[in-house]
């Protein structure tokens, strides 16, 4: 028998959670910050929370 070291590394970033809001919220940035300048997100994954701003996601 062997031993193997194994390691979990997600790969989320700030840059994927923008992508992916950017997706979701197209063209309804207010239904999103609602007001705030930003928004916490969360990666489900690994649990990794990444702040998001409203003048990046309006960024092309």
């Amino acid at each position: 028998l062997f031993t193997r070291t194994i390691r979990f590394q997600c790969g989320c970033s700030p840059t994927r959670m923008l992508t992916m809001l950017r997706t979701i919220y197209a063209g309804r940035p207010l239904d999103l910050f609602q007001g705030d300048a930003g928004v916490e997100t969360f990666c489900p994954r690994c649990g990794g929370r990444w702040w998001i701003e409203e003048k990046d996601f309006l960024e092309s």
